[in-house]
């Protein structure tokens, strides 16, 4: 599971059911920091990152823009998802397949430290 919660940066987890409720209570790295009604909150303790590889800093976004400064490494990969049709300011965008996801993510070459991607 915490290699799940890396791959798309969980940090915060609803749970309803009680099933789930329990496998939750019991697993290492997640704490319940509240509970309303039927609902239980928990926090995800762990680093909190937008980069698989590489880093950097998320500095704005938006529904069609991502912004980030401060990037370091030849070759990139975002925890977002690619969408055909995104574009980078500098180098190149391609999609990545990890794990057992269907959905690839974005991966970057040859981008600046700043990088602005849009999606039209």
């Amino acid at each position: 599971m915490h290699e799940y919660f890396d791959r798309y940066n969980i940090g915060w987890i609803i749970a309803h059911s009680e099933k789930s409720k329990r496998y939750f209570d019991q697993l290492n790295g997640v704490v319940c920091i509240n509970e309303w009604k039927q609902l239980k909150f928990y926090q995800v303790q762990r680093l909190h990152s937008f980069f698989l590889a590489g880093a950097g800093e998320l500095v704005a976004r938006d529904a069609n823009r991502l912004v980030f400064k401060a990037v370091l490494g030849d070759s990139i990969t975002l925890k977002y998802h690619y969408l055909p049709g995104m574009q980078v300011t500098e180098g190149t965008i391609d999609p990545v397949f990890i794990g057992d996801d269907p959905n690839p993510f974005i991966q970057l070459r040859g981008a600046s430290q700043n990088v602005i991607l849009t999606y039209r």
